[in-house]
């Protein structure tokens, strides 16, 4: 029985998508610091967030029930 050796990936004709893949390792991981800083301002978003979709919804059940209630004809 013959052994043979698996090829090089990338090297049967068309190049190999994995060939080529670079992690980037040449920055530094973030500090504490900075991790601790970005999660101030992702939690100061989210607040943000939540009191704009908590307002929007308080609007829209208000102009619900504005639209619900029965106007009369000399009203207007």
């Amino acid at each position: 029985m013959v052994s043979v050796q698996t090829p090089e990936a990338g090297s049967m004709g068309a190049p190999s998508p994995h060939r080529s893949v670079t992690f980037n390792k040449s920055t530094p991981p973030p500090s504490a610091a900075e991790l601790e800083k970005r999660m101030k301002e992702v939690e100061e978003k989210r607040i943000l967030a939540k009191a704009a979709v908590a307002e929007a919804q308080a609007a829209a059940a208000g102009k619900k029930d504005d639209a619900s209630r029965p106007t009369s004809a000399a009203a207007a």
